[in-house]
């Protein structure tokens, strides 16, 4: 399924690219409860992957995980996650995992 932007999600995903072309390295994303933060970084995680690039989408809730989760499946984006008894694809494209899993992930 082609992820479908409303025209402020597509806007977003225009600034974000000129943020990061423009020499940004950590670029905050905010939009409110509702807007579509998980189908923006679904689109975003798809085009990085078409790039051969990889992309790591951290939550802050476990239920967080399953929703992204589903939403990549939706859009047809191969992804793994890590997070206890979910773990699965380390060497996918895209990785989505909770931040106290990251934080507590050796180098």
């Amino acid at each position: 399924m082609a992820i479908e932007l409303r025209p402020y999600q597509a806007r977003d995903v225009e600034r974000l690219g000129a943020a990061y072309t423009g020499g940004a390295r950590a670029v905050c994303y905010c939009l409110p409860t509702g807007g579509g933060k998980t189908v923006v970084f679904a689109y975003i995680s798809s085009r990085v992957a078409s790039k051969g690039r990889r992309t790591a989408i951290l939550t802050h809730r476990r239920e967080l995980v399953h929703q992204a989760s589903g939403k990549l499946s939706m859009a047809g984006v191969p992804h793994g996650i890590i997070a206890a008894g979910l773990d699965r694809d380390h060497d996918a494209p895209t990785l989505v995992m909770s931040a106290a899993t990251a934080s507590r992930q050796k180098s």
